[in-house]
């Protein structure tokens, strides 16, 4: 449908249940008013005997799915977050497989870095992990290693890693460059 507004600018934060975007509600808005009295002529059939239980529930399923469909013209935020970037403006012709633009969630964040072939053994799930961003020199975050990928890069033979980190305060974003050092061996009270 025909995007009607877009409720937010880039980089403005936005609230889990904010509705992001708009689609033109006109069409969907005829069904559930078509629909609602539909329903209301059905009910007060129903009631005076001339309808039977079966007409007025398909009256009040076909009520729900206009509800529904009407839903479906908001674009809601999943969380808190921000814009990152528009890809498409208000007047813009727009299809379900269509990117309208970049939503970022801070509260869970993670780096991926790789590891070389020869330390592969090494690296296991729950491990602890010290990462290090160059725009925060001196300051070190704690993780531990969420997920090993499966197979090793055949050009670079390195494996991937990925640290989960947490970001109360929102000052890790997409796209840092990080360092990581990994303990491969601990050994208790030592």
């Amino acid at each position: 449908g025909m995007l009607e507004s877009f409720n937010f600018e880039e980089g403005e934060r936005i609230l889990e249940g904010d509705i992001i975007a708009s689609l033109n509600q006109r069409d969907a808005l005829l069904k559930l008013k078509y629909a609602a009295l539909e329903l209301e002529k059905s009910k007060k059939l129903y009631e005076l005997g001339g309808h039977d239980k079966l007409a007025y529930d398909q009256k009040k399923l076909e009520y729900e799915s206009a509800k529904r469909d009407l839903e479906k013209t908001n674009i809601y935020a999943p969380s808190d977050g921000y814009l990152g970037s528009k890809e498409k403006h208000a007047g813009s012709f727009v299809m379900p497989q269509d990117k309208l633009g970049t939503f970022i969630d801070y509260s869970e964040v993670y780096t991926v870095f790789d590891i070389i072939e020869e330390d592969s053994p090494k690296i296991e799930l729950g491990q602890n992990v010290e990462i290090y961003f160059d725009a925060y020199p001196g300051e070190k975050y704690d993780g531990t290693i969420d997920m090993v990928f499966p197979m090793i890069e055949g050009r670079t033979r390195t494996q991937k890693v990925k640290v989960e980190l947490e970001n109360e305060e929102e000052i890790l974003k997409p796209g840092m460059f990080s360092r990581a050092i990994i303990n491969t061996y601990e050994k208790k009270d030592a």
